[in-house]
């Protein structure tokens, strides 16, 4: 058979193969690709609270207004909080592009073991102004199924790492409320890549190729710089109640980079003027979101504070990749993101001068549907817990630490894709923190 008559329908496999990489996946913390993790003391109590807790540096992302309650002219918290999670899939039939049973282990673990850093500094320039600077990552993830699993042709590696450089500035108008503004200067960086199955596309091109034995690769990297702003407010409604709330902009990252492929020797014939290396770009959106906290001191030693928070997944609808190369068509998958809420609760103990104890409890919906859900992305509504501790030596230094878990659950995947195949399967989804940051006052 002339491979020639039937390249534009190859070209059709390659648009959809490529797909299979670029939908930007699992994250660390989860609710889509956001990282919940930019604070230890907050993590200790389930991020409940999280805009109205301002007695470290931290309150430059939860709630850049709160820097009007820290108590010494400058501040500083450092920490590194250290994830790990696993993916654990589990395969049931899926199926090749040719109808044939998937080779390779039904079972993979995708997870990995991070450490996710942040450092926030502020800084009181009169009675009523404060500024603040913070650097972390609100947004990332990092998978490896490695190239040999039953879906590797879905997804095999995917990172993304969002850094965000947060200046701030905080207002106090009043004895009781207080406003801030900040920008969000963000850096994006990303791979992805997944196995492409030349094996079963030169078998149905009528070639003696072994459907799934002739395995080529592609490797996407792009990367790109994007801005957004925050605005925050915090209120004492009475000396034991203080309500806050911080409203983050949506940041749109145009990603651009390289799209590079490995082709086996063999199937170089299928080639063409497709699968050859090229720049490519996709639009993925950092959502917009709005929390909002309150806090009650209960007595002397107990506070209660709690937690809702809005991200606006939304306008992710579907995903277009661009590739230079003319032959190559753009690709378009159906993502249909759906806004999620995350409400959490929790309690704060002050147990004595220099020890204070913190629990709390969480649970989040997710914004991804049923339907477009995929290895690179398992993920479900799920609840979770955290517990933490704080050690103040004197008025200056505070040692803080935090542990959270989230409670493992099934996420399950039906995916079919023309050029990956059938992938049906489920994958069980759990995480653990352990956090260490502090705080150093002068």
């Amino acid at each position: 058979m002339c491979v020639t008559v039937h390249m534009a329908r190859a070209s059709t496999i390659v648009a959809f193969s490529l797909l299979t990489i670029v939908v930007l996946s699992d994250d660390i913390y989860a609710d889509g690709w956001k990282v919940q993790l930019q604070g230890a003391k907050a993590l200790g109590i389930s991020f409940a609270g999280r805009s109205v807790i301002v007695d470290d540096a931290s309150t430059v992302w939860f709630n850049p207004a709160g820097m009007t309650r820290l108590r010494k002219r400058s501040t500083i918290t450092v920490a590194a909080p250290l994830i790990t999670y696993d993916l654990d899939y589990s395969d049931r039939a899926s199926s090749s592009v040719l109808g044939q049973p998937l080779t390779g282990p039904a079972e993979a673990n995708g997870g990995m073991t991070g450490a996710v850093p942040h450092v926030y500094a502020v800084r009181q320039f009169s009675d009523r102004v404060w500024g603040g600077v913070g650097v972390n990552f609100p947004f990332g993830l990092r998978s490896d199924y490695g190239e040999a699993w039953v879906g590797r042709y879905h997804a095999t590696k995917s990172e993304l790492r969002v850094m965000n450089l947060n200046p701030a500035l905080a207002i106090k108008v009043g004895d009781q409320v207080s406003l801030g503004f900040g920008l969000d200067v963000q850096r994006s960086t990303a791979q992805l890549a997944n196995m492409i199955d030349f094996g079963s596309l030169g078998a149905f091109l009528g070639l003696p190729f072994t459907p799934q034995g002739h395995d080529g690769r592609i490797d996407v990297r792009a990367d790109d710089w994007a801005f957004g702003y925050d605005l925050s407010v915090t209120w004492d409604p009475s000396a034991v109640t203080r309500v806050g709330a911080t409203y983050r902009s949506q940041v749109e990252h145009t990603l651009a980079g390289t799209a590079d492929f490995t082709v086996p020797v063999e199937a170089s014939v299928l080639t063409g003027s497709v699968f050859t290396d090229t720049a490519a770009s996709t639009v993925l959106p950092m959502p917009r979101e709005l929390s909002t906290s309150a806090s009650q001191q209960l007595g002397s030693k107990w506070v209660l504070v709690g937690d809702l928070t809005w991200t606006d997944w939304s306008p992710f609808q579907r995903l277009t990749v661009e590739f230079a190369n003319p032959a190559q068509p753009p690709v378009v998958q159906e993502a249909n993101y759906r806004d999620s809420f995350r409400s959490a609760v929790g309690v704060i103990y002050r147990a004595s001068n220099t020890w204070e104890l913190r629990a709390g409890g969480l649970y989040e919906t997710t914004p991804v549907p049923d339907a477009t859900r995929t290895p690179r992305l398992p993920e479900g509504n799920h609840a979770g817990f955290s517990a933490g501790a704080s050690y103040r030596f004197g008025e200056r230094v505070d040692l803080d630490l935090g542990f959270a878990h989230l409670v493992p659950h099934d996420a399950p995947i039906n995916l079919y894709d023309a050029g990956a195949g059938q992938l049906t399967g489920k994958v069980r989804w759990k995480l653990d923190i352990l956090a260490a940051s502090l705080t150093v006052r002068f």
